[in-house]
């Protein structure tokens, strides 16, 4: 009776919107996936009478391999401030604290 009144794509579709999310979730521990956004659904079978077979497409977090990294040596550049250098910097840190 309701399926007459309300259509039955309508109650699939209510039905669909209540199952996905619990599927959906059950596929995430199944694979182990662990999503970093929201799945776009793309519903591939939901005809009223079959199974509802859809298909989830997420972003995932990266898999980062580090490489060998402690004991590398990094050469700093050496770097000489005259009292030019100085007194150019200050200068301008006056002139913007005046403006402010």
């Amino acid at each position: 009776m309701v399926e007459r009144f309300v259509g039955a794509e309508t109650l699939f579709g209510e039905a669909a919107e209540t199952l996905l999310p619990e599927a959906y979730m059950e596929a995430l521990k199944e694979t182990g996936t662990e999503p970093i956004d929201q799945p776009k659904i793309d519903v591939v079978q939901g005809e009223p009478g079959k199974d509802l077979i859809f298909k989830a497409t997420v972003e995932v977090k990266p898999e980062v391999t580090l490489g060998e990294y402690k004991g590398l040596e990094v050469k700093r550049p050496s770097v000489e401030v005259s009292d030019e250098d100085v007194t150019k910097s200050w200068s301008v840190c006056k002139i913007v604290m005046l403006n402010w």
